[in-house]
């Protein structure tokens, strides 16, 4: 379903594969040539890369590498490419079909410049931040399904002591994963909750995957579960709040 507006203060798709070997300045040059037209702001830094060995523990000498972080005019999308991964993130994001195309450039884009076949993970994530002015920051009832603070609202007799309250379910589709995080995270924790704020956070990922059947066969389905879930997790009060 769409919506007129939504509460979706990020959206972030991540690509990790093997790294790159000639992962140098001038690649990242030909990346953003590749880019300019969308992200036409650059931020050339380094990254510091730790070694892990076999055994799991991570090398206490590590080496800087290159990271380019591509910025959008108006500050509302940024790439960041690093010689073992790629993340993009939008925080202005209305509706998947533009999303898609947005996002289906940069990779685009990265197939061009790269020669990576294989993804050791994708992910997509969306984070939905709800913020409602009501008088009980921990009352919920009107817009988000009440299984999902039912502890808060069932259990725990001194509510106006909580300073967090979040929930994590994690589920298995077969071919992939999704990390559901939800509640009151409050930005002014440890402090007592006073802010009205709920927290959807919709994380899909798989591993070992080819790259060029990325969307065809991850990211659209990812949308799927993550927009099924959410319709889920929310009332019609809060569906007419965002324009249905």
């Amino acid at each position: 379903m769409k919506y007129k507006t939504n509460f979706i203060t990020n959206v972030i798709l991540r690509l990790d594969f093997n790294s790159i070997a000639d992962f140098n300045d001038g690649l990242l040059e030909d990346f953003h040539k590749e880019i300019r037209d969308k992200f036409s702001k650059s931020e050339p830094t380094e990254l510091n890369q730790f070694t892990i060995k076999e055994d799991g523990s991570i090398e206490t000498d590590f080496k800087k590498e290159p990271l380019g972080i591509f910025i959008s005019e108006n500050n509302t999308a940024k790439v960041s490419f690093a010689p073992n991964f790629i993340l993009i993130t939008m925080s202005n994001y209305e509706s998947f079909e533009p999303y898609v195309r947005f996002v289906n450039d940069v990779i685009n884009a990265f197939n061009k410049i790269s020669k990576v076949e294989f993804l050791n993970r994708v992910g997509l994530r969306y984070v939905n931040q709800i913020n409602i002015h009501k008088s009980d920051p921990l009352n919920w009832n009107l817009y988000i399904n009440s299984s999902l603070f039912a502890p808060v609202n069932k259990f725990f007799e001194n509510k106006q002591d909580i300073a967090r309250s979040i929930g994590q379910t994690i589920f298995n589709y077969d071919s992939y994963l999704m990390n559901f995080t939800y509640g009151v995270l409050n930005p002014d924790y440890p402090a007592r909750i006073v802010k009205n704020e709920f927290i959807l956070d919709y994380d899909c990922y798989a591993i070992n995957i080819i790259n060029e059947k990325l969307f065809e066969d991850h990211i659209n389905q990812f949308h799927v579960s993550i927009a099924d879930l959410f319709e889920k997790s929310i009332t019609k009060k809060l569906r007419e709040k965002m324009g249905s």
